[in-house]
């Protein structure tokens, strides 16, 4: 967990959390505007655990990231050659994500809370969960069209949800997928 003071100077906390699937009761998904009139985005899954213990609510973001050179900021012509970027599954906390995006980066942040039910929010978390694992083993390739933030959430909710089609344009031209979310109901 990072407390972040510039872009790349950040206060560095150690955090472990025991996540159990059943506390799963919720999925928000963010969305980070950017580039040329913030005409493309960067969509984060937020997924709220509650804990009955304590009786409060803690939240674990998901983010699916290219991966690149360190200190090689991010270019959207080199996300669309292929094998540029390799994906990273990311999770981090709202305090360390959140704040990066918003308050440090100044990207206009959105939120929406998906209209999945408890138990498909903890298979989507499942889901993402294994994918993150298998990189270890068998990396992706990232590509700013085939593979980026959207498409597997997109390919996860089309598997479940028959009113879907299997792609859409709005994987592309992210800005748009939570109106697309919006009008399919979810």
């Amino acid at each position: 967990d990072f407390t972040w003071e510039t872009e790349h100077a950040a206060k560095q906390h150690f955090l472990t959390m025991n996540i159990k699937l059943d506390h799963i009761v919720g999925c928000t998904l963010y969305q980070s505007l950017f580039w040329y009139k913030d005409i493309y985005a960067h969509y984060m899954l937020g997924f709220t655990i509650k804990d009955p213990a304590k009786n409060r609510y803690d939240e674990v973001i998901l983010s699916i990231e290219a991966r690149r050179p360190q200190w090689d900021n991010y270019s959207l012509w080199k996300g669309i050659i292929p094998h540029m970027y390799n994906i990273i599954y990311i999770r981090w906390t709202p305090q360390d994500l959140l704040w990066l995006r918003k308050d440090v980066r100044k990207e206009p942040l959105h939120n929406y809370a998906m209209k999945l039910s408890q138990s498909q929010s903890q298979d989507l978390f499942s889901y993402l969960a294994s994918k993150t694992n298998t990189l270890v083993h068998k990396p992706l390739s990232y590509h700013a069209i085939r593979y980026n933030c959207l498409t597997d959430l997109h390919k996860w909710l089309w598997t479940i949800l028959s009113h879907l089609k299997h792609s859409t344009i709005w994987t592309v031209f992210a800005k748009w997928y939570i109106n697309y979310l919006i009008k399919k109901d979810i």
